[in-house]
């Protein structure tokens, strides 16, 4: 019997995660950002996979190489979209200290 390799992941996480990854240094910067990454993330990577952003967005953000790129990432995604990505990371940033 083969090991089962681990799930590959989803093109939202992986995306999500590169897209943390370059502003990693900023957030952490900021106590109260520092506090919620891990929430910022799931809040995106949920708000991805809820609305279904677009494979070029998700490529976009793949590939960005600086938050003003991420910037153009997100414009690429429909009103809905951005929208629900908004109020996602408003809750997270409106909640109480984790």
């Amino acid at each position: 019997m083969r090991p089962m390799r681990p799930a590959s992941p989803s093109p939202c996480v992986t995306a999500i995660d590169h897209a943390i990854e370059l502003v990693r240094d900023e957030l952490d910067q900021i106590a109260t950002m520092r506090e919620r990454i891990d929430l910022l993330r799931d809040a995106a990577v949920a708000s991805c996979e809820a609305t279904h952003w677009p494979t070029e967005s998700l490529g976009c953000f793949e590939n960005a190489t600086d938050i003003a790129v991420m910037q153009t990432c997100q414009s690429q995604l429909t009103h809905d979209q951005s929208q629900d990505l908004s109020n996602r990371m408003m809750e997270v940033m409106s909640a109480a200290t984790p």
